[in-house]
């Protein structure tokens, strides 16, 4: 790999991870935001598809959680699941 393509892989992970952020923060939680270690760490082990899927998915289901006084939502929880989601689908 040379020093550019390097660069450009950096490049695309910095926007695919703000990408991901952006959509976490939008649709999920703007308290409970992850890291952005966290964010490249799914991309590089399930890619931005499946991630960016998966955080999708994972929309359509948090309004149960909401729902339920029970079940706190918090940053941890809702990664665990997620990263679950993620790992069904690259199955």
């Amino acid at each position: 790999m040379t020093p550019e393509e390097l660069r450009d892989r950096i490049k695309r992970l910095k926007g695919e991870t703000e990408s991901l952020k952006e959509y976490w923060s939008t649709f999920i939680s703007e308290t409970n935001v992850p890291p952005d270690r966290q964010f490249t760490v799914w991309i590089n082990h399930y890619g931005f598809d499946v991630a960016a899927a998966s955080l999708a998915d994972m929309v359509e289901r948090l309004q149960r959680w909401l729902d339920d006084p029970d079940k706190p939502v918090d940053t941890l929880r809702l990664v665990k699941y997620v990263s679950g989601i993620m790992k069904r689908k690259s199955e």
